[in-house]
């Protein structure tokens, strides 16, 4: 088995870490409505929640609806360094000659925000391997701020990108990286992708792969696909997945704490970056609840529009609440106004639910039943719904992290047209 470059005692401290972590999360509080819950139910650590990693399917699967929807293709970058670098975590430099370091100068970082790594190389000191991420990383921020990248923000075209970090069995870094343009700059972003990555690995051709099968190489606008840059993906979701799969522990089989996960630990690497959503992560985790399909609010930088304002508390009181207003202007809306969290179609009300407990607008026409919530009811149909609730053929659902259960609310909505 491989330990990624980790010593037994370097594993031993991320791991008593990691069994500290899962003691905390395991302890209670009182949610709303009385509700007892553990801090694992609304974790969202990749370590240790099933809540991230279903967030994470549901957002790379977004992306890819959107970015279809707008007419971006999917490129398949993969991102390492030169065999040299590995030399350097053993502070052996015999392959690092003058002509090397000229050539790579700009290549390395030399800042407070990467780390002055230049001038360990200048002293001859070993590196590590957050060392060898933030070189890596260097070079990815700069490929983002190359011209190509510049000129789409200003003719209004729109990219996305997911990176994957991942080690090699010695525990050096490497990067793949998920990025949807528009075709058109495709001839650009690729010259950018070889001035920025200088590692020689990047940039061998598909037709050489070590394990002797030869693939078809395609040619577009004159250019061939390498190792570390492919434009003719099948599907773009599943590619990226096979390695986002990879670095996760499985939470939900409670498979046991290992090397691998432990060398994101002890580093302090982030396994997954994408780019920046247009609107908070806090948003969509509050519309998940009353819709867990993320793809409509990729729509507001092509014509829908939104407002949100966080929940603002001085000394314990709160003085703003979480306002958040979604138009698609195709006739979806959502809504969140004092603590109530409305979604509507075509100006129908088709779900409504309190997130909180306010003293002040207290729920005054709502089927509760301990854990197990309906929904909001006009007086009608409460009526028919204290002669329904006794029907053998109700069942009732637990209201979960997902939002409403809709079997549910149409069996309801079938018996209420029965009755009536």
């Amino acid at each position: 088995m491989s330990h990624y470059g980790l010593s037994s005692t370097d594993f031993d401290l991320v791991h008593e870490k990691f069994v500290n972590q899962s003691g905390f999360l395991k302890r209670s509080f009182v949610a709303r409505f009385g509700v007892i819950k553990q801090y694992k139910d609304v974790s969202y650590s990749a370590n240790h929640s099933e809540l991230y990693f279903a967030q994470l399917l549901n957002k790379v699967h977004t992306l890819d609806r959107h970015n279809f929807d707008i007419g971006n293709i999917p490129l398949f970058l993969t991102i390492t360094g030169d065999g040299f670098l590995r030399d350097l975590l053993r502070g052996d430099y015999s392959r690092f000659s003058d002509e090397v370091y000229s050539r790579y100068i700009k290549h390395i970082p030399n800042d407070a925000r990467h780390g002055f790594i230049l001038d360990k190389i200048s002293n001859r000191s070993p590196l590590s391997v957050r060392d060898m991420y933030k070189i890596l990383l260097f070079q990815v921020r700069r490929f983002f701020r190359s011209n190509v990248f510049q000129k789409m923000k200003k003719f209004g075209h729109s990219y996305t990108f997911l990176r994957v970090t991942e080690p090699h069995k010695d525990g050096f870094p490497h990067f793949h990286i998920l990025l949807y343009v528009h075709e058109s700059y495709l001839p650009r972003v690729h010259f950018n992708f070889v001035k920025y990555f200088p590692a020689s690995q990047n940039h061998k051709p598909l037709s050489l792969r070590r394990n002797g099968r030869f693939s078809t190489v395609h040619n577009v606008f004159g250019i061939k696909e390498s190792m570390g840059f492919q434009f003719a993906i099948g599907s773009s979701t599943g590619y990226i997945l096979k390695y986002i799969l990879k670095t996760f522990r499985d939470v939900q089989s409670d498979l046991p704490f290992d090397f691998l996960n432990g060398w994101y630990l002890h580093h302090r690497i982030p396994r997954i970056i994408t780019s920046h959503s247009i609107i908070p992560a806090w948003v969509y985790r509050r519309l998940s609840l009353i819709d867990p399909d993320w793809f409509y609010l990729n729509k507001v930088d092509y014509g829908a529009s939104a407002e949100w304002a966080s929940e603002v508390s001085v000394n314990g009181v709160v003085t703003r609440r979480e306002y958040i207003y979604f138009d698609d202007h195709e006739g979806r809306v959502f809504e969140l106004l004092d603590g109530v969290l409305r979604s509507y179609n075509q100006g129908v009300l088709i779900n409504e639910i309190f997130l909180h407990d306010y003293k002040d607008k207290e729920p005054s026409k709502t089927c509760l039943d301990d854990e197990y919530m309906t929904r909001i009811v006009d007086d009608d149909e409460l009526q028919l719904l204290d002669r329904i609730v006794h029907h053998d053929k109700v069942r009732y659902f637990k209201n979960n992290s997902a939002g409403w259960d809709i079997d549910f609310l149409q069996q309801v909505d079938n018996l209420i047209s029965i009755f009536a």
